[in-house]
């Protein structure tokens, strides 16, 4: 009976692992199961939970249980011919034992290792086993769970509070846990997730990953070289990060190439990737890493005000807010640094909306949001960095909502500053690019300030959004460098360019200092290309108009390093510009060609071109050029034509009287063979004969042919 006793031990440790009913010995049990990786034997001795170790003689190794890799089962390995006479089981028979549940049951991809303060290493089939064991052990102090093979890992929701926990793929290994529907709560300690893919969906909970749920101390979590992927299935009544009150303060790490990837979470309140509690500190640290958020409700709420506030800070990383179903953020406190990259686009209502705003030697970039672009409410300070606020649609979202590319509703005694090595561009947004509620905005000498093509048409709410279309000031101060750039915004109601309100302070300069760039553009009803040479009046009742009935026109001069008071309505325009005309002719002498290119050059600069031909009756008029440049002097017109070869061509006229340009053929000269015939010459003697006389024959001065003349030719010769 001996044999059928250790059976029946076995069985009923077996048993007592299966039902868990020893908690403390729990473990060894486990651990007595694991079979040799070489051999597949069991090399442990089992433990009966009533009777303690069996003897030597129960554990003769001819008995030894093994597993059927088969089957799973477990079969007792003795010699064919070996039969016990006292037992009353046949031994050659299968021994059929229960299957080990899914928690413990082998995953197919790998151990995963569990040290317990500091204890030597357990292993185990799955990470819910480790976690089990966790759980079940009192007075921890610190954890690692290490995943040493690569693979999948399904893993159920688990809650750990008060210990140092760190869970890792192993030097080399990059594993992939998954938790589908399921949820992690940690408190009161650190943990860490190292080195491993983790993808999470929705859970029954209120939160996908809450932080600081349980427990009064303060709670750090961090992802090291860990992508995160939390889908919310498009839910409405959850949470991707939870920040819970109960800690004193809650810190999530995302560090060192860590992506963290939100989506589908869409509740009208709940439905955000971070939702923070007001009570405690909140901090959110991204550093060489990247945080996305896309399609969600928000990317953050930040409850709270001070120092309780949400603090959002990106260090040489990516921070990406896109396609929200409302804000991209909702308040926090964001600090950008190291060459990071913040994105705020395509969200339903307002961008990156903020308490303050902090960026230094980075770029931050809102485009195509529904409502603001920016919205800082305590601060802006930008440092040698590039912003960009494109195309914002600055709809009205709540009673509270104030217009701008760019809205400042800061305290009144607070000082936003823009440095010098900064680039700001406001281009393209429907209602004021830069607005000022209130308090101060300072932009240095040498930041690239542009606010260009912003339109505030919209006549809503006492007419706010239909003036100030480039610059806005409700209140406060704000200067503006001599490299600002403000022109072509367009506002329905007054001042196109800057509105000021009443006994507010503004320090601007010159508009097109360069006296060329600036070119007013031909919407809505201005003709093009016409450069911009001042700040004009541009107020209900007194618009700026050089083209149209009724022509107003009010230069304002009064800019410069003194501030202005408000009221203020300006446009970047021009003068009343008066124009002329230059005509020109073409006429041919000789064989007509088939076209001629003409060049009009103002003051000796092509500024145009003309093709005359037969259609146009080799005539045109250059018209509506302006008679004075823009700094009002006289500009010379003249023409000129492209050469024609095989022509000559005259210019003459003048700008008042037109020009004609007369093109006559060139007509080539025919050499002609000069006519041969002969010279008679005849000497005659007055007085006494010589015997002889020589005559040379000269051409052009040269002699060609010699004679002599005598009595014997009678005195005469024919040259020929």
């Amino acid at each position: 009976m001996k044999r059928t006793n250790r059976l029946l031990i076995i069985l009923l440790a077996i048993t007592v692992i299966l039902s868990g009913q020893f908690g403390g010995m729990h473990i060894a049990y486990a651990t007595e199961l694991e079979t040799d990786s070489m051999t597949d034997s069991a090399t442990e001795p089992v433990i009966n939970p009533e009777t303690g170790p069996a003897t030597d003689a129960e554990n003769e190794p001819e008995t030894e249980l093994e597993t059927d890799p088969a089957t799973d089962s477990t079969t007792e390995a003795t010699e064919d011919t070996e039969k016990s006479q006292d037992s009353e089981v046949d031994l050659e028979e299968t021994l059929e034992m229960p299957v080990l549940p899914a928690s413990m049951a082998p995953m197919g991809t790998g151990p995963v290792s569990l040290s317990i303060n500091g204890s030597p290493v357990d292993e185990y089939a799955d990470l819910d086993s480790a976690f089990t064991v966790l759980k079940d052990t009192p007075s921890v102090t610190s954890a690692v769970v290490e995943i040493t093979e690569a693979g999948v890992y399904p893993s159920s929701s688990f809650s750990f509070n008060g210990f140092d926990l760190t869970i890792r793929g192993a030097t080399g290994i990059r594993p992939e846990i998954t938790m589908d529907d399921e949820s992690i709560q940690f408190s009161g300690a650190t943990l860490t997730i190292q080195n491993v893919d983790l993808s999470m969906s929705n859970d029954l909970q209120g939160y996908t990953f809450g932080i600081g749920k349980f427990a009064s101390a303060s709670t750090i979590v961090t992802l090291n070289d860990t992508n995160l992927r939390l889908d919310g299935k498009n839910n409405t009544t959850k949470f991707a990060i939870q920040f819970f009150s109960t800690s004193d303060n809650v810190t999530l790490n995302i560090v060192n190439q860590s992506v963290v990837f939100v989506t589908g979470y869409k509740g009208s309140n709940p439905g955000n990737a971070i939702y923070t509690e007001k009570e405690n500190i909140k901090t959110v640290n991204i550093t060489d890493s990247t945080f996305i958020s896309d399609d969600n409700r928000s990317g953050w709420i930040a409850s709270g005000t001070g120092d309780k506030l949400l603090a959002v800070n990106v260090t040489g990383g990516v921070l990406e807010v896109i396609n929200s179903t409302g804000n991209g953020s909702n308040g926090g406190n964001v600090n950008v640094s190291e060459g990071s990259l913040v994105t705020f686009n395509d969200n339903f209502d307002n961008g990156l909306s903020v308490n303050w705003l902090k960026v230094n030697d980075s770029t931050v970039k809102v485009s195509r949001n529904g409502a603001n672009g920016i919205v800082a409410r305590t601060g802006l300070w930008v440092e040698n960095s590039e912003i960009t606020v494109i195309e914002n649609k600055e709809k009205l979202i709540s009673k509270w909502t104030q217009p701008g590319g760019i809205y400042l509703n800061q305290s009144t005694d607070t000082v936003s500053t823009i440095d010098g090595q900064s680039t700001v561009s406001i281009l393209g947004n429907s209602g004021p690019g830069l607005h000022l509620y209130q308090g101060s905005l300072i932009v240095a000498e040498g930041a690239m300030l542009t606010v260009k093509d912003n339109k505030a048409y919209d006549v809503r709410e006492d007419g706010l959004y239909a003036k100030g279309a480039g610059v806005y000031l409700r209140s406060g101060t704000l200067v503006l460098p001599k490299s600002a750039v403000i022109y072509n915004n367009r506002a329905a109601n007054e001042a196109d360019d800057i509105f000021v309100a009443a006994g507010q302070t503004l320090t601007f300069h010159q508009a097109n200092p360069d006296r060329e760039s600036w070119v007013l553009n031909e919407e809505p009803e201005w003709d093009e290309n016409h450069v911009i040479d001042g700040w004009y009046v541009d107020q209900v009742g007194n618009r700026w108009s050089a083209h149209v009935d009724p022509v107003y026109i009010d230069e304002f001069t009064s800019y410069g390093d003194t501030p202005i008071n408000g009221p203020l309505s300006l446009k970047a325009a021009h003068r009343l510009l008066l124009f002329t005309e230059v005509a020109v002719e073409k006429i041919w002498v000789g064989e007509v060609g088939e076209s001629v290119t003409i060049k009009l050059l103002a003051n000796g600069e092509e500024i145009d071109t003309v093709d005359l031909s037969e259609d146009n009756k080799w005539k045109y008029t250059f018209k509506d050029l302006p008679s004075t440049n823009i700094d009002d002097e006289a500009i010379e017109y003249t023409v000129e034509e492209v050469k024609i070869e095989g022509y000559e061509s005259k210019i003459t006229g003048s700008q008042e009287d037109g020009f004609t340009v007369t093109n006559t053929e060139d007509i080539p000269l025919i050499p002609l063979e000069p006519a041969k015939g002969k010279l008679d010459v005849k000497k005659v003697w007055v007085g006494k004969a010589l015997e002889s006389v020589t005559i040379n024959l000269l051409a052009d001065g040269k002699k060609v042919e010699t004679v002599v003349l005598s009595k014997a030719n009678d005195w005469k010769h024919t040259f020929t």
